[in-house]
């Protein structure tokens, strides 16, 4: 969780989606023409290579387009990719209670790299700090340091330690927050992750 860092891929689209929508540049019905891309002479394919078509952006994140990641890439531009990649703890240590944290790599620079960096790859983070941004996007936006107990009780006494929570920065907003959360819930109802749907479960 904490020692090995992985090139994430499409996860890292929750948070480039939440960035956008907290900037105020996201139009979840604006229709956009899915399948292939071009940034800086090189094109960008969706994962299934020819798209769907004319779509809407809510819609490109429940079948997890490249290209509308890489289109939102390019309004939030690198210093607003950063920016939100940096707050939501990518990049840094977590402070987590554990010896030998890696802090991961979120260095982008050229137009491409942050084309790519919208969709997760050309960058590598850890499963603890995976962990701990998607539970930003599911706690209103608030960015919690994560902790290994919750208490710690002597046995001889029965006296107990509570560990308190930390919030370390709000990252996006509350209604940003709910926006994501049911934008995530499309993907297993509506999207490909249909597999992954717990039956009776709803975040309403």
């Amino acid at each position: 969780l904490i020692s090995y860092t992985y090139e994430p891929g499409s996860t890292m689209k929750i948070f480039s989606f939440a960035s956008a929508i907290e900037e105020g540049l996201y139009k979840g019905d604006e229709l956009y023409k899915s399948g292939t891309v071009e940034v800086a002479d090189y094109k960008i394919k969706d994962w299934n290579k020819v798209g769907w078509g004319n779509i809407t952006y809510d819609v490109g994140f429940t079948y997890s387009s490249n290209v509308a990641a890489v289109n939102l890439s390019k309004l939030l531009k690198k210093q607003g990719l950063t920016k939100y990649y940096s707050n939501l703890g990518f990049g840094e240590k977590t402070g987590i209670e554990l010896a030998n944290e890696y802090k991961g790599d979120i260095n982008f620079e050229y137009e491409t790299e942050v084309a790519s960096a919208s969709y997760g790859q050309g960058i590598t983070i850890t499963p603890i700090q995976m962990i701990t941004a998607v539970s930003a996007i599911a706690n209103d936006g608030k960015l919690m340091q994560p902790r290994i107990v919750k208490s710690i009780t002597n046995t001889d006494t029965g006296a107990v330690t509570n560990i308190d929570t930390k919030e370390v920065r709000q990252v996006i907003s509350a209604e940003t927050s709910k926006k994501m959360l049911s934008m995530m819930e499309s993907v297993v109802t509506d999207g490909g992750g249909k597999y992954g749907q717990v039956t009776g479960y709803s975040i309403a």
